[in-house]
C-alpha cells in the first residue's frame, strides 16, 4: 500500500462521494479546492501567486528539494507527512485533502474505500441491532443490503441524504431532544425522521380548524363505545379537521407515548400505542389535542414536542395535558361515581352507559387518575376490565415492518382509513 492510499485510508471519515462523481466541499476559513485540481496543481499556484521558489518551500517546510520538483513535475509522489505539510500550507480542508488524494487511486479502491465510509455513516447515524430487533432491518442482510433497506425506506437516493436537512426540514435545528444515551439519539432521531416522511406523504390536503376541533371535542367520548370502529372513525374526522393523526408500535429505545409536531402550518400527532391498551389510545390522542390548543405558539417555535414521562418537557403542562384527557373522558363529577362504585361490576357498567363511554374507559381513566402508589397497589385488580387496543387500531396502524417503504406504508394506511368514508 503506497502512502496515498494509506492517507485515504486514514481519512475514511471525509471521503464525499456521490454517483460516482468526486464533490469536493468548499469550507468556511479554508481554500477553495475544485474538482479539477490536484495537490500538485495547487501548490503550483500558491508559488506562483506568491512568488515563492522551490528551494523556499523546501526549506521551510523540510522536504527534500528534488523530492518536491519531481512531485511537482508528477515524476513522483510524496509520504504522507510531506503531503500533510503542503495541505496546512495551503490551507486545504482533510476532506479535500483527502480527495485530493483519492484522485490516484483506481475506482475499484475508491469504490472500496466509499463503502468503508458509509458503513461508517450507518453505525454512526442508525442503531442497527435496534432496527433489526424490530424486524426493519431483516437478520443475516449484506452491508449493501442495509444501505438500500435504509434508503428505500425513506425514500432516499443515497444513504447520506439521511442528514440533509432539507429532505427533514429544519425540525431538528429549533427542537431540543435530550436523551441520555447515543442509542436513544439514534433511534429518537431514526423515529422522528420516519414520522416527518410519513406526514410528508400523508400530505393531509384539508385546513386546519381549531374551531370544528372544540366542538367535536364535546362528543369525542362518545366514539370510545365501539371499540372496533370509533378510534377510526375519530382519526377520520381529526384528518378532515386539518389533525393528521398515526399510529404505530411503540419504537424501542424512544421510551415515547406521543408526539406532537407541526408540518406546514399544520398540526401531526404520532401516538406509539406504547400502553397497548384501549383506553391508553384515547387518553394519549386526547393528551396531544390539548397540546395542540393550548401550546400552538410553543410547538410553531420548538415544531416537536415528544410525550416523555421519564424526560418531560419543562415548558408545557403535561399534568393539566393529562387532566384535559381524563376529563374529556369523565368529567369530575362522573369520576366521583366511579371512586364510589368501582368495585362493582354491574354498577360501574351502568355508570359507563350513563355517561356514553365505554366501561373499560372508566376504570382505565380511574386507574390513570390515582398516584403511582395507588396504582401499584390496584392495578392488579381492575387490569382484568382493561380492553386491548389492537382491535381499535388493526386497520389504520401505520406497519413499517411489512411494507418495503413509508411511502408504501403510509398509501396502505391511508387506503384502509379513508375506505372508512364508504364503510
Amino acid at each position: 500500500m503506497n502512502n496515498d492510499a494509506l492517507c485515504i485510508r486514514i481519512k475514511l471519515v471525509f471521503l464525499f462521494k456521490t454517483n460516482n462523481v468526486m464533490y469536493i466541499q468548499e469550507r468556511r476559513g479554508f481554500a477553495v479546492v475544485k474538482s479539477e485540481d490536484t495537490l500538485s496543481s495547487l501548490l503550483n499556484d500558491y508559488m506562483k501567486e506568491n512568488n515563492l521558489k522551490i528551494y523556499t518551500i523546501s526549506e521551510h517546510l523540510e522536504i527534500p528539494r528534488k523530492k518536491l520538483s519531481e512531485f511537482l513535475n508528477g515524476t513522483n509522489d510524496l509520504d504522507i507527512i510531506d503531503a500533510i505539510k503542503i495541505m496546512h500550507l495551503l490551507n486545504i480542508s482533510e476532506e479535500d485533502f483527502v480527495v485530493l488524494c483519492a484522485k490516484k487511486e483506481s475506482s475499484q479502491e475508491i469504490e472500496e474505500i466509499d463503502k468503508a465510509k458509509k458503513l461508517s455513516f450507518i453505525f454512526e447515524n442508525f442503531d442497527v441491532a435496534a432496527l433489526k430487533s424490530i424486524g426493519i432491518i431483516k437478520p443475516r442482510l449484506k452491508f449493501n443490503q442495509i444501505e438500500d433497506r435504509l434508503c428505500k425506506y425513506f425514500g432516499l437516493s443515497s444513504i447520506y441524504e439521511y442528514n440533509n436537512p432539507l429532505l427533514f426540514s429544519t425540525l431538528f435545528s429549533k427542537s431540543k431532544i435530550r436523551v441520555a444515551e447515543e442509542k436513544e439519539r439514534k433511534m429518537i432521531t431514526f423515529w422522528l425522521k420516519s414520522m416527518i416522511y410519513s406526514f410528508k406523504c400523508y400530505d393531509n390536503p384539508n385546513p386546519f380548524d381549531l374551531n370544528l376541533l372544540h366542538e367535536f371535542l364535546k362528543r369525542i367520548k362518545t366514539f370510545t363505545k365501539d371499540p372496533e370502529k370509533g378510534f377510526h372513525t375519530v382519526v377520520l374526522v381529526l384528518y378532515s379537521l386539518g389533525i393528521s393523526v398515526i399510529t404505530q408500535s411503540y419504537l424501542k429505545n424512544t421510551r415515547a407515548f406521543g408526539c406532537t409536531m407541526i408540518l406546514d402550518d399544520k398540526p401531526c400527532i404520532i401516538i406509539t400505542d406504547q400502553g397497548k391498551t384501549y383506553h391508553k389510545l384515547w387518553l394519549t390522542l386526547l393528551h396531544e389535542l390539548y397540546h395542540i390548543i393550548n401550546d400552538w405558539d410553543y410547538l410553531e417555535n420548538k415544531k416537536i414536542h415528544i410525550t416523555d414521562n421519564e424526560n418531560p418537557d419543562l415548558f408545557v403542562d403535561e399534568v393539566a395535558a393529562d387532566q384535559f384527557a381524563r376529563d374529556i373522558l369523565v368529567s369530575p363529577s362522573s369520576m366521583q361515581l366511579i371512586k364510589k362504585n368501582i368495585t362493582y361490576p354491574f354498577k360501574m357498567n351502568e355508570i359507563s352507559k350513563k355517561i356514553e363511554i365505554e366501561i373499560s374507559i372508566a376504570y382505565g381513566v380511574y386507574l390513570e387518575s390515582l398516584n403511582r402508589e395507588s396504582q401499584h397497589e390496584e392495578y392488579p385488580l381492575y387490569s382484568k376490565y382493561l380492553k386491548d387496543s389492537s382491535v381499535a387500531i388493526s386497520n389504520i396502524k401505520l406497519d413499517y415492518i411489512n411494507c418495503d417503504s413509508i411511502k408504501s406504508a403510509i398509501e396502505k394506511m391511508k387506503e384502509e382509513l379513508l375506505n372508512k368514508r364508504t364503510a
